[in-house]
């Protein structure tokens, strides 16, 4: 397993069941996934800590869907999802995976239908 596929894993198994929404750890067909949900992003900005090392540091973005026309239920979503994994350790795949949170934004999403959000955590992840 990779250090990106361990990220995910944890991550995943992390929000799954923790946060008051569906989480998918792909971006679900259009009109499949109900509301809310909150969708597993990329890992941008990938590097390694040491140049052939399999241990790497980057940005995740976790996005988070809402339905309605208050945008508070999407700030309350993105809250859970930062407050479960900002300045936590998780482990998975043989790798220990430290997050903390960067940034979030909250915008209304282009069918004014509901609100969107992403939340962006700096990652790190090394062999255990």
């Amino acid at each position: 397993m990779t250090a990106e596929e361990a990220i995910d894993q944890a991550v995943f198994v992390a929000l799954d069941g923790a946060v008051a929404a569906t989480v998918h750890q792909h971006v679900p067909a259009p009109n499949a996934a109900d509301y809310p949900h909150v969708v597993l992003g990329d890992i941008d900005n990938v590097e390694p800590i040491c140049p052939g090392d399999p241990d790497i540091r980057g940005d995740l973005s976790i996005i988070v869907m809402t339905e309605g026309e208050e945008r508070q239920s999407c700030s309350a979503l993105a809250g859970q999802v930062r407050s479960i994994l900002d300045n936590k350790i998780l482990s998975a795949g043989g790798f220990s995976i430290r997050l903390a949170a960067r940034s979030s934004t909250i915008a209304l999403d282009e069918g004014a239908k509901g609100y969107n959000g992403i939340v962006t955590f700096g990652v790190i992840a090394l062999t255990e």
